[in-house]
């Protein structure tokens, strides 16, 4: 198997996962999984990919442990492939500390959060502002679980602050809006009412709006 066909599958079991077919997607990236890529494929090779896309669908279904290996194993091809601090890492390190947070493994959840921030902290693209947004996110519910909200808070404060800047571009709408509306309830229970409910009414309308924009693009079709 040659590295289009990695990459074909891999599309294919991406087109899987987002129509609920689970076990298709599984087969699909455990088949680009077996390709064994080259030096000579460059850095632009796709296995840190397929190996993330397949802890995905591993951690979906509560195969916790094969999820942690194949994340691992992701990890460990980006390191070598990249660098690291190459910020490729980061999405395997945010799936991580995802992970160990789900499984109340909460140590490393925010050693892989916090690694994850020390490369991110000079971000220079899109997709960088959003891959420290989800570190941010992911360590703040960290917290959460373990009732620490007023660190929760700041952490989902600064999330905000970022998510916002260019919706659309750093996150999708609909991840904004999670990220307000987990920032709102942390507030209620600080006790501040009045922020909770800005928040709240922020939520509202970017939900609204997104929902507008896509019936306005199907109605265009």
């Amino acid at each position: 198997m040659w590295k289009q066909d990695a990459e074909i599958l891999n599309t294919l079991g991406i087109v899987y996962f987002g129509q609920g077919k689970i076990a298709k997607a599984k087969s699909c990236f455990l088949r680009a999984s077996e390709v064994k890529f080259l030096p000579a494929d460059g850095p632009e090779s796709p296995m840190t990919e397929i190996l993330n896309n397949l802890g995905r669908v591993y951690h979906r279904a509560g195969q916790y442990s094969k999820a942690e290996d194949a994340y691992k194993r992701s990890l460990r091809f980006a390191e070598t492939r990249f660098g690291l601090s190459h910020v490729t890492v980061t999405v395997t390190l945010n799936n991580l500390a995802w992970l160990y947070s789900e499984t109340g493994r909460y140590a490393e959840a925010e050693q892989y959060s916090q690694r994850s921030f020390a490369i991110l902290e000079r971000r220079e693209s899109a997709f960088e502002e959003r891959q420290f947004v989800e570190a941010l996110y992911t360590l703040a519910k960290t917290y959460l679980r373990q009732n620490r909200q007023s660190e929760a808070a700041r952490l989902l404060s600064r999330a905000a602050e970022i998510a916002r800047r260019n919706p659309g571009q750093t996150m999708p709408a609909a991840q904004i809006a999670l990220v307000l509306e987990t920032y709102s309830k942390v507030l209620k229970d600080l006790h501040n009412p009045v922020e909770a409910e800005r928040l709240e009414a922020e939520v509202r309308r970017i939900r609204a709006s997104a929902a507008f924009t896509v019936g306005a693009r199907v109605s265009e079709k």
